[in-house]
């Protein structure tokens, strides 16, 4: 049985719980969160105990490793104190708030020699997972352009995702995290970045509204809109366009298409959330195990570091390298994801 504890009993913790009940021989068996209420309702869902702070979670309970869902500006104190005690920690996206402190999380993991892993459903979603492998068979020819949509109204005002002292910015570090995760994993890594950010909602002192463009190692291009506040309706919320044919990832179904089909192929469902976040938990068990995760800390850290560069560029108004990924070698020595104990 693996054993994990969950810190942070908010909204997405509540998609974990449904994730890990689908998963075999896991279970949360310790909650832990600021709000009373919030965690001891969860816990006696669970069945487990609850827990106000994560040090006394930690202290007090046998964990096989922990799942971090709090605010982003809480990640690195809570990872590094469960990685100084040889936890495994699969922590939320974004990592961190900004590169340094992403390093800092490295570096802790590297000491411990224990997994550490920024969640990433996006990359266990089937659909996601064959398209890149519809990709890597050359179906759809050379990829010149991964375009991806996340805009749909919702109210911000009175969340922590606004405050960017908490959550390291708006949307464009929340959505746009997914968005950068998803161009890097089927294009390739990014090596320069350019964003615009707006804010449409009036009060809100953060940007509601972001348009990412990137450049990858292979030439391709990869574009991002995401947005709180506009409704910008598509059945797909990717599209890979190849110099021979295209790929469509949608909400409901996903296909492809070359140029040389007079139809379209379907070749999946749609987004299955629950489906995703089981996958990512069973690749976090491989790496508690000592064994390798899809998504290796060396995509966590660019991750960070794109957004990052993302945010600069758009308040200089111009591109931004992120080529080379610098300091990562140097925390995590080849780049691999931390292994297990």
């Amino acid at each position: 049985m693996t054993r994990l504890g969950l810190i942070g009993a908010g909204a997405i913790a509540q998609t974990y719980v449904e994730a890990v009940e689908r998963v075999d021989d896991m279970a949360i068996t310790a909650i832990c969160d600021t709000n009373a209420r919030i965690r001891e309702s969860a816990a006696e869902r669970l069945g487990c105990t609850a827990y106000a702070s994560a040090d006394d979670m930690l202290q007090s309970e046998e964990l096989d490793g922990i799942v971090v869902t709090t605010p982003p500006l809480h990640h690195l104190c809570i990872a590094k104190a469960a990685l100084e005690r040889g936890v495994p920690v699969l922590c939320e996206k974004p990592l961190t708030v900004d590169s340094t402190a992403a390093v800092e999380m490295i570096a802790s993991a590297q000491v411990s020699g224990v997994a550490l892993a920024m969640a990433s459903k996006f990359r266990y979603v089937a659909d996601i997972v064959k398209a890149r492998a519809l990709i890597d068979s050359g179906i759809v020819g050379e990829i010149m352009l991964v375009e991806n949509l996340f805009a749909a109204p919702v109210d911000m005002s009175a969340r922590w995702n606004s405050d960017a002292g908490i959550s390291g910015g708006g949307v464009l570090i929340d959505n746009g995290t997914h968005s950068v995760e998803i161009i890097r994993y089927l294009a390739g890594p990014i090596r320069r970045v350019r964003a615009v950010t707006e804010t449409f909602k009036a009060g809100l002192p953060v940007e509601d509204t972001a348009i990412l463009f990137a450049e990858c190692d292979s030439g391709a291009r990869g574009h991002a809109e995401v947005s709180w506040t506009l409704a910008k309706k598509s059945p797909n919320f990717v599209t890979v366009y190849g110099s021979k044919g295209v790929i469509e990832i949608g909400w409901q179904e996903s296909r492809y298409k070359r140029d040389t089909d007079p139809d379209w192929t379907v070749f999946g469902k749609g987004y299955d959330k629950i489906g995703a976040f089981k996958a990512n938990l069973e690749d976090f068990r491989t790496a508690i195990a000592g064994g390798a995760m899809r998504t290796t800390i060396a995509d966590a850290l660019a991750s960070v570091r794109v957004i990052e560069a993302a945010y600069a560029s758009a308040n200089g108004d111009s591109w931004r390298d992120v080529s080379g990924e610098p300091g990562l070698k140097a925390v995590t020595g080849s780049g691999k994801t931390m292994r297990g104990k």
